[in-house]
């Protein structure tokens, strides 16, 4: 799995397909911090188990399931589990948007398991599209676009349904309050930002802004803010030799324990022990 930034994700496709289809083996846990994009995301599990927390909600995965993340839908995965494999798709919605205009009117069932038919035909088909992807023949795409098409068949003719257009202005309106609070968290996560800030800039109650990070996130305000705070410090303390103590500042944490404690629950290891791992010539002040 790729360890995403807690942000808008940008997707970068195929040159001549529009989608993007990977392994992922985890030799560690990972943790994918909350993040969306536009484009659907497949994920089947091939072996071990792994937490999808997707909208809020959490699902676990065995070894066969599949899980669809809708548009724009906010998800994180937690992999724990060493004998986690599994294949991911993500497919452009806008490319999906180019032969069904209708298609905002659709949302997928989350977690599907593939015991049915229809489920291990799309096993197969995910499969396929792996294979066909890595051969470099050059009209190979081709075969990938026919597979492609018969899995996004299977998608909507089986696990879609539809929504009113109340629902979708609610999703619109949703999605727009999301990725304001999101820029602005990812603009300034190295100042103080309070729930009044957000609250402030939303022009929403704080006590609801609250519920709202809460449901849509899946995690509190003070989680998903120390989380990308997480990530810039650990982008800064493999890849450059700046102080671990400077690091934690200029990261927003208020104090070098809170920043070391935090570091610890979430990469397992305190920062001067990535920092060595890292094979970073230089003395740590630690």
């Amino acid at each position: 799995m790729p360890n995403n930034s807690v942000k808008k994700e940008i997707i970068i496709q195929d040159q001549k397909l529009p989608i993007r289809i990977f392994e992922g083996h985890d030799s560690k846990p990972t943790y994918i911090n909350p993040h969306f994009h536009e484009d659907i995301e497949i994920i089947v599990l091939k072996s071990g188990s792994v937490i999808t927390i997707d909208s809020g909600k959490k699902y676990k995965m065995h070894s066969g399931d599949i899980h669809i993340f809708n548009s724009n839908s906010i998800h994180s995965t937690i992999a724990e589990d060493l004998l986690m494999y599994n294949i991911c798709l993500q497919i452009s919605w806008d490319f999906i948007r180019q032969f069904m205009p209708e298609v905002d009117k659709y949302i997928f069932k989350p977690q599907i398991s593939s015991k049915d038919e229809h489920s291990k035909q799309l096993l197969n088909l995910l499969i396929s599209l792996l294979q066909k992807s890595q051969n470099k023949d050059t009209f190979s795409y081709l075969e990938c676009y026919s597979i492609l098409f018969k899995i996004i068949n299977i998608l909507f003719t089986n696990f879609s349904s539809t929504v009113s257009k109340c629902e979708r202005l609610t999703k619109t309106k949703y999605y727009n309050r999301i990725n304001l609070l999101t820029k602005f968290i990812e603009a300034n996560y190295n100042q103080v930002i309070t729930l009044d800030d957000l609250s402030n800039l939303t022009h929403l109650n704080p006590s609801y802004l609250s519920r709202f990070i809460k449901k849509n996130f899946g995690i509190s305000f003070f989680d998903y803010l120390t989380k990308i705070r997480l990530e810039h410090s650990y982008k800064l303390i493999v890849e450059t030799d700046l102080p671990i103590m400077s690091i934690s500042n200029t990261c927003g944490f208020r104090t070098y324990h809170q920043f070391n404690k935090e570091f610890k629950i979430r990469y397992h290891e305190t920062p001067s022990k990535i920092r060595k791992a890292s094979n970073l010539d230089f003395k740590s002040p630690n």
